[in-house]
């Protein structure tokens, strides 16, 4: 529970921070330099989370780019989080850059096995500029071909978080 608050404790603070400097007049000489602020805030302030469940199973990871975090208890009380490798969140990136996240909810899941059991429900939830754009419940496992290299991802450096 520590863990969930400090986490939460830290995104607030971060937020701030990034509001603050984004309120504090800058040298706008050129919209390029402008732009290339926006992404790299839009970046700062990005949230990604993964989560898939069932009766018997849950799962939830979520990453900025300073943390990654994964709970397999539905209250989050224990949760495991670390430092976000810099490699990692480059990855993240570059695959959100192949995404139109404000087309997330409008992806159709290959398989509905989550319909009967047959699969955990599982769903990707995008937060940028404070706005969450969230799949479709999919099966975990079989994400839409859209956002599959990006499961893959957070997948994955969850099972290297959870070796260590």
């Amino acid at each position: 529970m520590k863990t969930v608050f400090s986490l939460f404790v830290l995104l607030i603070f971060f937020k701030e921070c990034s509001r603050e400097q984004a309120q504090t007049p800058s040298n706008k000489d050129t919209s390029v330099q402008v732009q290339s602020q926006d992404l790299n805030q839009s970046q700062q302030d990005m949230v990604i989370t993964y989560e898939a469940n069932t009766r018997g199973f849950y799962e939830k990871i979520w990453i900025t780019k300073d943390f990654v975090s994964f709970s397999n208890d539905r209250n989050l009380k224990e949760a495991i989080t670390s430092k976000c490798k810099k490699e990692d969140w480059e990855s993240l990136v570059a695959l959100m850059n192949d995404i139109d996240i404000k087309h997330l909810p409008e992806l159709e899941p290959p398989t509905k096995k989550h319909q009967y059991d047959g699969a955990a429900m599982a769903t990707l939830t995008v937060e940028v500029d404070n706005e969450a754009h969230e799949t479709k419940v999919f099966d975990h496992g079989h994400p839409p071909k859209a956002i599959s290299g990006l499961v893959n991802k957070v997948l994955s450096i969850k099972e290297m978080m959870a070796k260590h």
